[in-house]
């Protein structure tokens, strides 16, 4: 069976399959030595497709964990200014995995990671809408009317309009703090912090508890769990 060029390169999980396309035409792929430039090439399984000189490799089976990242760990493979990386808190076996989608230095909470260039598209590309849900602790007693705003698809985050978000206030803390869960369908840089700092309620503790229908469950701060077919099947359903 064939299947196109870009799309053997996303499920190797080396890049999305739009990046693909693009260094397809930029001359950078080959298939079994010779450069590959024209889009909706297909290719079988057995053919040997390189990326900037090097083989991309795919594994004899998908592998895709649930990571509960503390904060503190970056969502990056390696950082030179950032010691501690999310793949610290993997065994060798998986720190091959990709991550679909990031969490920030500071948050906490459910990380997809996995071999399956595939799944990471749908859980990432923004035509899916996943619905991810967040626990946050903010500064100040907020009221329903106080974030009220979230819901309206007002607020802007550099310059783009943000998708309205679903929130519900759990309960109030000591020292003036308020628990939320907030829910939204996109990620951009910061989101949440950005958008309650500039409601009034800075964000002082922000944990990922779904994105879609996986959930952190009880993982432990730190522990990952490999998910079975059926785990990724049901989420996806």
């Amino acid at each position: 069976m064939k299947i196109r060029l870009q799309k053997r390169i996303a499920d190797s999980g080396h890049c999305s399959r739009r990046k693909a396309e693009v260094l397809m035409t930029e001359g950078k792929v080959k298939v079994n030595g010779e450069v590959v430039t024209t889009l909706g090439t297909k290719v079988n399984e057995k053919a040997k497709i390189e990326v900037d000189g090097k083989k991309i490799s795919f594994p004899k089976v998908q592998i895709t964990v649930a990571l509960n990242k503390p904060a503190e760990y970056i969502s990056s493979k390696f950082d030179p200014n950032n010691p501690k990386t999310i793949m610290d808190l993997l065994p060798k076996e998986l720190q091959l995995l990709k991550p679909a989608g990031r969490l920030d230095k500071d948050s906490e909470g459910l990380m997809i990671l996995s071999s399956d260039g595939a799944l990471i598209q749908k859980l990432t590309h923004p035509k899916h809408e996943h619905t991810k849900t967040y626990e946050i602790i903010i500064k100040g007693y907020a009221k329903d009317k106080d974030l009220a705003i979230l819901t309206k698809g007002k607020i802007k985050l550099d310059g783009y309009t943000l998708n309205p978000m679903e929130f519900r206030i759990i309960k109030t803390l000591k020292d003036r703090k308020t628990l939320v869960e907030i829910k939204l369908n996109e990620g951009r840089n910061r989101q949440i912090r950005r958008v309650m700092d500039s409601i009034g309620f800075p964000v002082i503790y922000l944990q990922r508890t779904a994105i879609g229908q996986f959930d952190l469950g009880d993982l432990d701060k730190g522990d990952h769990k490999i998910l079975t077919d059926a785990d990724i099947k049901n989420a996806l359903s």
